[in-house]
């Protein structure tokens, strides 16, 4: 367990040092925040609940600037070649995206063209893809997981 703690406490040290030679962060809902990766895969509710009990939440891309900064991030640790879950879903009435269990309604996005598309309506929750460019997918799929303050 210690081992696990030092290598959290060296990640987000890292992640400080990212933050401080770009002044893009100072607008970014990741300002000064700490960010964890998953090392596996889990559905959307695990992945929810994962970073609920780290006292983080799951991924939340609000604006075009977080997104790039998640794009910066997702290229300085070589993270391209995985989807991520993001916090956006429609859970709630299967026609609002909203951010996480019952929170603000989105306000901006990045899908990718013809997305959402709900395919066989069972499509509710939002990854982002290699990309960076976001789908709607089934939440019981397993995608990686990236949690933040």
């Amino acid at each position: 367990m210690q081992l696990a703690n030092l290598f959290l406490l060296i990640f987000v040290i890292q992640i400080y040092n990212l933050e401080a030679d770009d002044p893009e962060y100072e607008t970014s809902s990741f300002n000064r925040d700490g960010i964890v990766f998953s090392v596996g895969e889990m559905n959307w509710f695990a992945a929810y609940g994962f970073c609920t009990q780290l006292g983080m939440k799951l991924l939340t891309l609000q604006s075009s600037v977080d997104n790039e900064v998640f794009k910066k991030i997702a290229e300085h640790y070589k993270l391209q070649e995985k989807y991520y879950w993001l916090a956006a879903n429609r859970l709630e009435d299967d026609v609002t995206f909203r951010w996480g269990l019952r929170g603000p309604p989105l306000s901006f996005g990045n899908w990718i063209s013809g997305q959402p598309d709900n395919t066989e309506e069972v499509e509710r929750c939002v990854r982002a893809e290699e990309n960076h460019e976001w789908d709607d997918e089934d939440c019981f799929t397993k995608h990686f997981v990236i949690c933040h303050y």
